[in-house]
């Protein structure tokens, strides 16, 4: 794995691969999703954003290119934690080929979560995933802070 940049992400990604089961389990709304295939790979994105947050979507990520290479498919566990100012009326959305990930992030009625977790099932091949922040009517002066995003991608 290699760094893009002064902050280790590769040397967290590497760190994580050693510690992470191998076997991942997703619960929710009487569903049960399981892959026991192990890490296929993790990818780890962070950074401070600065930038505006406008009413909608705005991206906190650059799409990113995950390859399922089981043949059995995949389980795609996103795990993100994000902080704005000026803002707290706000979801994080995670869209896997432009289709929102399990559990569908709330964008009525919305809740403050700084971190959240979804997951999606995967066909094998190639696939788009991007994470958002969805806001109602943000404050003009919303800005993205600190932020990670991490894909982590198991084998069926």
């Amino acid at each position: 794995m290699k760094s893009k940049g002064p902050n280790g992400l590769a040397v967290c990604a590497a760190l994580a691969m050693l510690v992470l089961p191998q076997e991942a389990v997703a619960e929710g709304a009487g569903e049960t999703v399981r892959a026991d295939g192990g890490v296929l790979s993790f990818v780890a994105q962070g950074g401070r954003g600065n930038r505006p947050v406008s009413a909608g979507y705005t991206a906190i990520t650059r799409p990113r290119s995950l390859n399922c290479t089981s043949a059995a498919g995949c389980l795609l566990s996103a795990e993100s934690l994000v902080t704005t100012s000026h803002t707290t009326n706000y979801s994080i959305c995670t869209l896997v080929d432009g289709q929102p990930a399990k559990p569908v992030c709330p964008v009525d009625g919305l809740l403050a979560f700084p971190n959240y977790r979804e997951h999606a099932s995967l066909t094998p091949g190639r696939h788009t995933v991007q994470t958002f922040v969805f806001a109602k009517g943000a404050d003009p002066q919303a800005r993205l802070g600190i932020w990670e995003v991490d894909y982590t991608l198991y084998g069926r």
